[in-house]
C-alpha cells in the first residue's frame, strides 16, 4: 500500500457541483448556441469562462460547437456552420421571476351557551339636551367568547336569579355617553393558535324578599344657545319573591374543530457517497453501513486524506447497507477507487445489489477473472483489460436507461461497452461494498481483498468526459480571490506563503515579488506512480529578471522540497521555458524559447512513456524527448510553485536556474494522463486572441459596400458577393457554408447566391470569433473581397450553428 501524505475533504459536494456544471453544458444543444450582446460589455478574450475545464468535458466529437463572443469555436474538416447577425427582436432586459405560494388553513369552532337566568330589573329614565345622546343598557348574564386565528372556546354556565337596579347618565351636545352594567358576565378571549376552556357552573338556593324604594335621578345640562332643562324622574319599584329557588341548569356545549395536517416524506438523495474515513456512513447519513465480520481502515486513503476501507476473503469481510435504494428503469453511475493486494481466478466484487437472483434484478460491480465485468445477472459487459495488482485503479460503471447501454471505465477509458434487450429491474435488495449478497444465498461471497475508497453513485448516465475527469483531473487551481482550494474532483487544498492576489489572466491570479514566496499542494498519489502519465497546465507572466531566474513548478516527496525532488517546469539562465523529467540518472527536457517580459503566457509540460517529456507554449508543441520510462518516489508527492525550497541546493535541475520565480501564476491544472493536442488547445482557449494563426474574414464588405460571405477552398477565396447594403437600417445577414452547397449568403430572409459544392481545411483546433475588427490579420490574413479595417455601426442578435440553415429557417429569423 503507497503511502499518501494529504487529502481531500468534502469530495462530493465539489464533485456534485462541479458535475452539475459539465452536465448543463453539455447537455446543451450541440447544434446552436445564441449570445444576446446587450449583456456583451467588452468583446475582449478576458470574457471567457473562469472554468476553463469545462472545454475539456465537452466530447470531442461535438468540437464543432461554437461558444460566442471571443470564444472557442472547433473547427472541423467539412462541418457545416452558419453565422446570422440582425436587430433585436426580443424584450431586451426583462426577465422572468418565479413565486412559490404557500396557504395555510385556519379552522375556528364556536361553541353556544344556553343560559337560564331569572330577572327583575328596575330602570330609570334618560334625559339629553340638544345633540346630546344618552343610552342606557342593562343586560344581565352576558356570555362572550372571542376567537381568534385556529381558537376552539367552549363556555358552560349555569346562572342564579339576579335582581339589578341601573340609574343611567346623562351627556352634553356631541358626546355620547353610554353607561352599562352587566351580571353574570363570563368572557373568553385566545388568540394565536390557544386553546381556552372555561366552565362555570353554579348551583344556588336563594329564598329572597326584596323590597327596592325610589331612585331619584336629576340631570342637569347647560349648552350656549340652548336653554337649560331639569328632568327629574322618581320610579318606586317593590319586588316580592318569596321562597324562590334557582335549580342549577346546566348547558353542556360541544364544539368540532377540523384540523388539516400535511405530511412530507423526505426523498431520497439521487446519489450515494462513502468516503470511509474511518466510518461506513454515506455522506448524506442515508445510507449509512455497517461493517461486516470487522472489516478495517488504512490511512490515509487514495485521496491523501482520511482513510480507506480494507477487507480480506479470508474473513469474509464486507459493509453491508441495508436501505435499499431502487434502480429500476433509470441511468445510473457509480465509481469507486480500488486497490487489489489479491484477486482469485473467477469473481472479486467490489458492489453488489441483488433483489432476485433472475435476470436484470442483480447487480455486480466487480473484477472477473482479472478483468472489470459490470453485470446485470444476465446482461454483462466484460472488458478484456486485465487489472494490475497493488495500486489504485478508478473504476467506472455506466448504464444509460435511454439506449439500456451499459459502459465500463478503468482508469476513465471505456474498456466495454454493452447494450441489453431489457432494463435493469432490481428495486430492492440490500447493497454490499466487498461482495454480494445474493438474497438465494445464506451469506454473502465473492469477497474482495484490498482497499476501496471514494465510492459514490449518482442516478444519471454521465458522460464519458465526465469520467474521464473523475478519474484523471488529479487538482484545479483557479487562484481566484486569494483562495487556494482544489476545484477538481479530489479537494487537494493548497496553502500559500506570502502571496498576494491581483488580476490575473482569468479573474485572480497568485504574485510572486520577493523571496520566500510560493504555492504548495500535496497528496499528489498518481504523480508518485510509477510509469503514470501527468500533463500540467498553467498561465504565467514574468515581470523582471529583477529576481533571477526561477523554478516554476518542483515536485518532490518531502514538503521541504528533498527527498526524491525534481524541478519539472521552469526557466533557464537565459529565460527559456524547459520541461524536463528524469531518465535513468540523466536530465531529460525539452527547451522552448525564450519567454517574453510583460505578458501572459500559457505552457503545457507532460509526460508519458510513448511520448516522454513534450512541452506546449501557446497551444504550439515546442518538442518533445522521446519514449522513456522513469520511477518516482512510488508514494504521494507534493507540488510546489515558485520555489524549490531546500531543492535549490540539492536537487538535480538539468537546465533550469534555481531560484525565486518573478512573476504571476494562473490557472493550474494537473492531470493525471497525457493531453492530446486537441485537449491542450482547448484548454488554450485563450491563446490565441490577435486574428493571426490560422485566420479567415467570413463575413464583410467590399470596398463598395457590397455584403460578402467568404471561405477559403484551396488557397482561393470561395465567396458571394451581394448588393451594396443601405445606411441608417437594421439588415439581417446570414452566412453559411456546407460540403453540399459551399458558401451561401442571405439578406433579410432572401438567397444571394452560393457557391457550390467544396470542401476546406480550417486550423484544426478551436478557433475565436472577432466580431467588427481583423486586429493583426488586417495586415496577415488574405481577405478575398472583403476590405480590411474597423466596422463602424452596430450588431445584434449573433447566433452560430454547427450546421447549415434550412431557407425556412433563415426566412423566420430575419421575419419574427
Amino acid at each position: 500500500m503507497p503511502t499518501v501524505s494529504q487529502a481531500r475533504c468534502d469530495y462530493l459536494p465539489q464533485r456534485l457541483q462541479q458535475q452539475t456544471y459539465r452536465q448543463q453544458l453539455q447537455t446543451q444543444s450541440p447544434s446552436k448556441i445564441n449570445v444576446d450582446l446587450d449583456s456583451v460589455v467588452n468583446v475582449d478574450s478576458n470574457i471567457a469562462t473562469k472554468r476553463a475545464s469545462a472545454f475539456l468535458e465537452t466530447p470531442l466529437s461535438k468540437v464543432a460547437t461554437a461558444i460566442v463572443a471571443v470564444a472557442v469555436v472547433a473547427a472541423c474538416v467539412g462541418v457545416p456552420v452558419a453565422l446570422t447577425v440582425g436587430r433585436a427582436t426580443s424584450n431586451k432586459g426583462k426577465y422572468h421571476a418565479s413565486t412559490t405560494s404557500t396557504t395555510a388553513t385556519t379552522t375556528t369552532s364556536t361553541s353556544t351557551t344556553t343560559t337560564t337566568t331569572t330577572t327583575t330589573t328596575t330602570t330609570t329614565t334618560t334625559t339629553s339636551t340638544t345633540s346630546t345622546t344618552s343610552t342606557t343598557t342593562t343586560s344581565t348574564s352576558t356570555t362572550t367568547t372571542t376567537s381568534t386565528t385556529t381558537t376552539t372556546t367552549t363556555t358552560t354556565t349555569t346562572t342564579t336569579t339576579t335582581t339589578t337596579t341601573t340609574t343611567t347618565t346623562t351627556s352634553t351636545t356631541s358626546t355620547t355617553s353610554t353607561t352599562t352594567t352587566s351580571t353574570s358576565t363570563t368572557t373568553t378571549t385566545s388568540t394565536t393558535t390557544t386553546t381556552t376552556t372555561t366552565t362555570t357552573t353554579t348551583t344556588t338556593t336563594t329564598t329572597t324578599t326584596t323590597k327596592t324604594t325610589s331612585t331619584t335621578t336629576t340631570t342637569t345640562t347647560s349648552t350656549t344657545s340652548t336653554t337649560s332643562t331639569t328632568t327629574t324622574t322618581t320610579t318606586t319599584t317593590t319586588t316580592t319573591t318569596t321562597t324562590t329557588t334557582t335549580k342549577t341548569t346546566s348547558t353542556t356545549s360541544t364544539s368540532t374543530s377540523t384540523s388539516t395536517t400535511t405530511t412530507t416524506t423526505a426523498v431520497p438523495p439521487t446519489y450515494m457517497f462513502w468516503s470511509f474515513d474511518s466510518n461506513y456512513n454515506d455522506l448524506y447519513n442515508v445510507y449509512n453501513g455497517v461493517g461486516m465480520n470487522s472489516p478495517t481502515f488504512v490511512s490515509p486513503g487514495y485521496t491523501g486524506y482520511g482513510s480507506a476501507l480494507s477487507v480480506n476473503a479470508i474473513n469474509s469481510q464486507y459493509v453491508l447497507v441495508s436501505t435499499y435504494k431502487n434502480m429500476t428503469y433509470t441511468s445510473f453511475t457509480w465509481e469507486l477507487w480500488a486497490y487489489p493486494t489479491s484477486l482469485v481466478n473467477y469473481d472479486n466484487l467490489m458492489v453488489g445489489m441483488c433483489q432476485t437472483p433472475t435476470t436484470n434484478k442483480c447487480l455486480y460491480l466487480m473484477i472477473r477473472q482479472y478483468s472489470t465485468y459490470f453485470a446485470f445477472f444476465g446482461n454483462d459487459c466484460w472488458s478484456s483489460t486485465i487489472v494490475s495488482l497493488n495500486e489504485w485503479h478508478h473504476f467506472g460503471f455506466v448504464y444509460d436507461y435511454s439506449t439500456l447501454t451499459q459502459y465500463v471505465y478503468l482508469n476513465g477509458y471505456i474498456t466495454c461497452t454493452h447494450t441489453s434487450s431489457n432494463p435493469f429491474q432490481a428495486m430492492s435488495g440490500a447493497i454490499t461494498i466487498g461482495a454480494i449478497n445474493n438474497t438465494g444465498a445464506a451469506t454473502p461471497y465473492y469477497f474482495w481483498t484490498g482497499y476501496l475508497d471514494q465510492v459514490a453513485y449518482v442516478s444519471r448516465a454521465k458522460t464519458a468526459a465526465e469520467v474521464l475527469d473523475d478519474a484523471t483531473l488529479v487538482a484545479y487551481y483557479s487562484f481566484d480571490n486569494g483562495s487556494f482550494y482544489d476545484s477538481g474532483p479530489n479537494g487537494i487544498n493548497g496553502t500559500g506563503v506570502s502571496l498576494t492576489s491581483t488580476t490575473g489572466r482569468v479573474n485572480q491570479a497568485i504574485l510572486m515579488n520577493g523571496n520566500g514566496q510560493y504555492f504548495q499542494a500535496t497528496g499528489f498519489t498518481l504523480l508518485g506512480s510509477t510509469y503514470r502519465s501527468y500533463s500540467i497546465s498553467i498561465w504565467i507572466y514574468k515581470s523582471s529578471p529583477a529576481l533571477g531566474y526561477g523554478t516554476i513548478i518542483h515536485m518532490s516527496s518531502l514538503t521541504t522540497g528533498l527527498g526524491w525532488c525534481l524541478p519539472i517546469l521552469g526557466l533557464s539562465s537565459s529565460y527559456q521555458i524547459i520541461g524536463l523529467n528524469w531518465n535513468n540518472g540523466m536530465a531529460a527536457e525539452v527547451v522552448g524559447s525564450v519567454i517574453p517580459l510583460g505578458v501572459w503566457i500559457h505552457i503545457v509540460t507532460s509526460y508519458s512513456s510513448t511520448n516522454g517529456v513534450r512541452l506546449w507554449v501557446n497551444g504550439t508543441l515546442i518538442g518533445s524527448t522521446g519514449p522513456f520510462t522513469y520511477a518516482p518516489s512510488g508514494g504521494p508527492n507534493t507540488l510546489t510553485l515558485g520555489n524549490s525550497l531546500s531543492g535549490q541546493a540539492n536537487c538535480a535541475t538539468g537546465s533550469i536556474t534555481k531560484g525565486q520565480f518573478d512573476g504571476m501564476m494562473d490557472e493550474l491544472r494537473i492531470y493525471a494522463r497525457e493531453l492530446s493536442a486537441m485537449e491542450q488547445s482547448f484548454i488554450c482557449h485563450l491563446c490565441n486572441t490577435t486574428g493571426l494563426g490560422w485566420c479567415l474574414p467570413i463575413l464583410g464588405l467590399s470596398s463598395s459596400y457590397q455584403m460578402v460571405g467568404l471561405n477559403w477552398n484551396n488557397g482561393m477565396a470561395a465567396e458571394v458577393i451581394g448588393s451594396v447594403i443601405p445606411l441608417g437600417v437594421w439588415i439581417h445577414i446570414v452566412t453559411s457554408y456546407s460540403s453540399t452547397n459551399g458558401v451561401r449568403l442571405w439578406v433579410n430572409g432572401a438567397l444571394i447566391g452560393s457557391t457550390g459544392p467544396f470542401t476546406y481545411a480550417p486550423s484544426g483546433g478551436p478557433n475565436t470569433l472577432t466580431l467588427g475588427n481583423s486586429l493583426s490579420g488586417q495586415t496577415n490574413c488574405a481577405t478575398g473581397s472583403i476590405t480590411k479595417g474597423q466596422f463602424y455601426g452596430m450588431m445584434d442578435e449573433l447566433r452560430i450553428y454547427a450546421r447549415e440553415l434550412s431557407a425556412s429557417e433563415v426566412y423566420t429569423l430575419a421575419n419574427p
